[in-house]
């Protein structure tokens, strides 16, 4: 019996190893899943960090261009003007020619200027506008000429005194032969230009790019800033540049706008300028986000379901035992329901064999015993003078006697007491033999000769539906002929009649109502003593009845 005691303590420890069990489990799966979210999201960012680093590199190429086509027209220019001062003179046709060639040979610079060593313009800028424009104050010219040489500086930047625009000044210094310094040659270039340059690249939403000068200070910004917002650089910048000068990457928020990007910067080194590009880190690690929510609403799935689990599995041992100990009722009534279904199938088989063998009798003794006293009279009448009389009593007394042939052919039929006496498989020779003297069906049986020893149900079952099968064969297939095997199988007897009629389709017999005998009735009656009934057909060909049942050994071994 169940002991409540017993399931008390061996139940309390289940449910202990099992909820730790789940919870190790659950939490394995979590940690694997952390892990994999965590990796996910580094190769997210380094994968920002590689494309701003990319991004920066390509924009300081761009911007180092520039700078470099820039040098070579200002080269040029000093290099004519050099040799002219070591000349007679200069030509100020040949100088305006000069310099107009250098600025249609590089679209970024607005103007070529060219100052005298007192800082008084010569040529290049629109003297119409600017007639008293002299550079002296300004710190490149103050540079160049305490300290000249042939390298070219950038400047800036500067509101241009000639158009108002923000410009970043390229210069250089101009020299007698003597080396003494006779002026500086200047190109300007609109920060507009670099502009276009910066804008051009692809920095997602919330993504900037920057140019800016040796300390950092903000040349220019791309999207531009409000010129509320401060523009000095942000602490984590300032970090990265002195920690590596020339080029680094870092992560931080941007002192103009707060957003937090992914960033990286170049130095230009001949010119000290700093090209710095951020992918803003919302916009990157927005797929992230979005798979780490869906693992996560996963992974509560998943941990709701492995609660669930485990729940399940925690069901008590009194409950287990209550739905084993149902089951068993359950099975016990089921099996108790089939064999009274089976009581009953045999009793109502055992009474409609009683009603046919009564039946045959009542048609043997009753029926045949009018019939043949109508054949006697009928004698008496043939007897008398007249010929029609005669005749008609003739022709009525063959009517009579077929009617008793067929009446005893259908007596024996319904109860053949071969089917007792000598077996199933004498039975169904005999059957052959009738169905083709009444029907004109050709019926050949074939027994395999082995012993076959049936339960009276089994022998009763079987020769009536091979008698409605082949009386199906003959009324409706169209068939002339028909064969019916008798086979020993193991414990079981095969019963097969084939036809050589139109067949049908077995699914519209499946919908059809049968009656009397028709195959459901058969397969329900075999199945009750553990046989079976099979009907295979095609239209036009034929059609093949397989009856099983199991042998009285065989049935009583079961």
């Amino acid at each position: 019996m169940f002991s409540k005691a017993a399931w008390g303590g061996s139940g309390a420890a289940l449910r202990l190893q099992v909820s730790a069990a789940g919870l190790l489990f659950v939490l394995l799966v979590g940690a694997i899943w952390a892990v994999s979210l965590w990796r996910s999201r580094a190769d997210a960012i380094g994968r920002a960090e590689a494309r701003a680093a990319n991004l920066s590199l390509l924009l300081a190429g761009n911007v180092a261009s520039v700078f470099e086509r820039a040098e070579i027209a200002l080269g040029e220019t000093a290099s004519q003007l050099e040799r002219e001062l070591a000349g007679p003179g200069i030509d100020r046709h040949a100088l305006w020619a000069l310099v107009d060639a250098g600025t249609a040979l590089v679209p970024a610079i607005s103007r070529i200027g060219v100052f005298d060593e007192a800082g008084h313009q010569i040529c290049g800028l629109p003297l119409e506008r600017c007639q008293q424009l002299e550079v002296a104050d300004r710190e490149y010219f103050i540079e160049l000429r305490g300290h000249p040489g042939n390298e070219t500086s950038v400047w800036g930047p500067y509101v241009s005194r000639v158009d108002g625009r923000s410009t970043l000044v390229l210069a250089r210094a101009l020299r007698h032969p003597d080396g003494r310094f006779a002026g500086v040659v200047i190109a300007l270039v609109p920060l507009s230009h670099f502009a276009e340059l910066l804008a051009a690249a692809d920095l997602g939403r919330g993504g900037a790019a920057a140019l800016r000068g040796p300390d950092l200070g903000l040349f220019l910004r791309s999207p531009p800033l409000d010129s509320m917002l401060p523009a000095a650089p942000s602490d984590d910048l300032r970090r990265a540049v002195q920690a590596s000068p020339a080029q680094g990457s870092f992560r931080g928020r941007g002192s103009a706008d707060g957003i937090e990007r992914q960033s990286a910067y170049q130095r230009l080194e001949r010119h000290g300028l700093y090209v710095a590009v951020g992918l803003a880190t919302r916009e990157f690690l927005a797929p992230w986000r979005q798979q780490a929510l869906w693992m996560y609403a996963l992974f509560l799935l998943f941990a709701s379901c492995a609660f669930l689990i485990v729940r399940l599995m925690l069901i008590g041992e009194r409950d287990r035992w209550r739905i084993q100990q149902f089951a068993d009722e359950l099975e016990t009534r089921v099996e108790q329901r089939t064999r009274d279904l089976r009581r009953l199938a045999a009793e109502l088989d055992a009474a409609e064999s009683r009603e046919r063998r009564q039946l045959s009798r009542d048609l043997h003794d009753d029926l045949g015993q009018t019939l043949a006293a109508a054949r006697i009279h009928l004698g008496a009448l043939s007897n008398s003078g007249e010929a029609q009389v005669r005749e008609v009593a003739a022709r009525v007394g063959e009517l009579i006697a077929r009617a008793n042939r067929s009446t005893r052919s259908l007596a024996v039929q319904l109860a053949p007491p071969m089917l007792d006496d000598l077996g199933l498989p004498e039975a169904l020779e005999w059957l052959g033999e009738e169905i083709e003297r009444s029907f004109g069906l050709k019926v050949s049986v074939v027994d395999d000769g082995q012993r076959k020893d049936l339960s009276p149900e089994a022998r009763s079952i079987l020769y009536r539906a091979t008698r409605e099968l082949l009386i199906n064969a003959a009324k409706h297939a169209q068939a002339e002929s028909a064969e019916v095997e008798i086979e020993r199988v193991g414990g079981s007897i095969v019963v097969r009649v084939r036809d050589c009629g139109v067949g049908f389709d077995p699914q519209v017999l499946a919908a059809a109502k049968g009656q009397g005998l028709g195959l459901l009735s058969v397969r329900e009656r075999l199945a009750f003593i553990g046989g079976s009934a099979e009907l295979a057909s095609l239209p036009g060909d034929g059609t093949l009845a397989t009856l099983t049942a199991p042998l009285a050994d065989a049935a009583s071994e079961a």
